[in-house]
């Protein structure tokens, strides 16, 4: 395939408009500052970003740039953003690795605002806390470091505990010598000074890590809806008015046993109450549109039906290996040398290994069911095989080891993938809770299921139901958001006087079910009631519009 992808790096003297030389110089002596050295600028244009204030232009120290090149850290431009979203729509093939970038980009963003306020950069001063700053940078360009292939689909297989990413990441950070060798170029023990960071709350800045409005989620939902190319009335210049209007200041707040105490943290200023509104409402759009898409679902049970069937037949393969060493498993138990070694191309390459070697047929279908149709391989090819980083310096060539070179071309001539899809897969998509539990009820009663049959054993006979809730504005302690008010007081948001109530409101769900015929199939379903559920699911399909997530 022809590369199309742009080179990495911009030459700074080429940068024209006055607007980006002035934040370029004005980052250049931020750096300079918090790192008490002169370190080369390097710039990077990223399209997803082109709505912000320095349009699209993203500024590294070379200390940074050489953390990016590290293996875990360049692991993340082969692991999708949106996973296995990537097979119900084109071009959704970001990675991990661009959304740590933009992540760190909205940080730089923040850190820029806030050395702009007297005060605020004086008490860094005073406290000698520039290493804390560096490391919150830092903390956000490594976030979704130990993210495995296919991200969270992977956690559901194979049962891991709630912030086992965020664990295996720290694992990473303090375990591999290359990685820990960077970090202290960066800063003589950067290791450590990035946890206490963490643990000392740094000007009360772990709510904008991890709360309602946030550095992550400020880089993902504009990036998302940018390659989803859905047009919400709200754009990445709005997310830089937020984070370059925020300071950092004493709230009284009540804890979880109702005591009045008094914190640092991130307020923002009166005049962004809208742009707050905004933000929850089009979160809210994103996860009922984008993320809980009935389709792209019905691929991650897919990928859950294919795992315990590989994990519990006879046959033996890598990719049924890694998945048996992480069952269930605490970050501390994982075997780090393999984990970084998987990513979403050597997942796929596992599951071509399985299609093209099993002698299970509901195996090999359930590979193939699992597998990119025809039309998304360009996408695998251009979000995982020719990132920036494997770009040469000219942008005319890239570094593919042999065994990338047949996995593409395997991909190319593969043959059937949507079709099985379509014919084994049989996904009610409308989004509407009348529609799937008509089909599920008449699934229940044409297979003789009795009353309160359980999730486990429905999942067991490849009958998959999920009814995820969402909305827009969780008042979730040690999550909050919070507001100045034109009287000057700090509101919590959902206490704000100007706030929308409409938002606050807003809560929904998107229920969606497939049943996977290759499953019924194999625990001995008669072909003449598998034949009636296929019916079921043409009479339901033809009566609803499925176009309400399609679109």
């Amino acid at each position: 395939m022809k590369i199309e992808k742009q080179t990495r790096f911009i030459d700074p003297q080429k940068i024209t408009d006055p607007e980006v030389q002035e934040i370029y110089q004005r980052i250049s002596n931020l750096f300079k500052e918090l790192l008490g050295r002169e370190e080369r600028i390097y710039v990077e244009r990223d399209e997803a970003l082109k709505d912000t204030k320095g349009k699209g232009y993203i500024f590294y120290p070379e200390s940074f740039k050489k953390l990016i090149e590290t293996v875990p850290v360049k692991r993340m431009s082969r692991i999708f953003q949106l996973g296995t979203k990537i097979y119900y729509k084109s071009d959704i093939n970001h990675t991990r690795l661009e959304h740590c970038k933009g992540t760190y980009y909205r940080t730089l963003e923040l850190f820029d605002n806030l050395f702009q306020q007297e005060d605020v950069r004086n008490k860094i001063k005073d406290l000698k806390a520039e290493k804390y700053v560096v490391a919150c940078l830092i903390r956000a360009l490594l976030h979704d470091l130990g993210h495995g292939p296919f991200s969270h689909t992977m956690e559901i297989i194979c049962g891991l505990p709630k912030g086992f990413h965020e664990d295996i990441g720290l694992r990473m950070i303090r375990e591999n010598k290359e990685l820990r060798e960077a970090l202290e170029a960066i800063w003589p023990g950067m290791t450590k000074i990035y946890e206490e960071a963490i643990e000392k709350n740094f000007l009360g800045l772990n709510s904008i890590f991890e709360g309602q409005i946030d550095v992550d989620r400020g880089d993902f939902m504009i990036r998302d809806c940018y390659h989803a190319n859905k047009k919400f009335p709200f754009v990445s210049d709005n997310i830089s008015e937020l984070f370059q209007n925020v300071t950092v200041e004493s709230v009284e707040f009540e804890d979880e046993q109702g005591t009045t105490k008094r914190r640092t943290l991130p307020v923002f200023e009166a005049d962004q109450i809208g742009n707050l509104d905004t933000f929850f409402t089009n979160r809210f759009k994103n996860y009922m549109k984008i993320y809980y898409n009935p389709k792209a679902s019905s691929y991650d049970n897919i990928y859950r039906a294919f795992a315990k069937e590989l994990i519990s037949s006879d046959e033996d393969y890598r990719l049924k290996r890694f998945l048996m060493n992480n069952m269930g498993k605490r970050p501390e138990e994982v075997d780090l040398d393999e984990y970084i070694a998987f990513n979403d191309v050597e997942y796929l390459k596992g599951i071509i290994e399985v299609l093209d070697n099993t002698q299970n047929p509901v195996l090999r279908k359930l590979a193939l069911m699992s597998l990119p149709p025809k039309s998304q391989v360009r996408d695998i090819y251009y979000g995982l095989m020719v990132s920036l980083e494997q770009v040469d310096a000219n942008g005319e060539r890239v570094n593919m080891v042999d065994t990338d070179e047949e996995f593409v071309r395997r991909l190319s001539e593969l043959e059937g993938a949507k079709e099985e899809y379509d014919r084994s897969c049989l996904c009610i998509t409308s989004g509407k809770k009348e529609d799937v539990e008509s089909f599920l009820e008449n699934v229940k009663k044409e297979l003789g299921l009795p009353e309160g049959i359980s999730e486990e054993e429905l999942e067991n006979l490849g009958i998959y139901s999920w009814n995820p809730s969402v909305v827009a504005y969780k008042n979730k302690p040690g999550e909050e958001t919070y507001v100045k008010g034109k009287d000057g007081k700090i509101y919590e948001y959902s206490q704000h006087p100007e706030v929308n109530r409409e938002v606050l409101g807003m809560k929904g769900s998107v229920p969606g079910c497939c049943v996977l015929l290759p499953i019924l199939e194999a625990r001995g379903i008669e072909l003449e009631k598998i034949n009636r559920i296929q019916e079921i699911y043409l009479e339901i399909s033809q009566s609803i519009d499925a176009k309400t997530y399609e679109d």
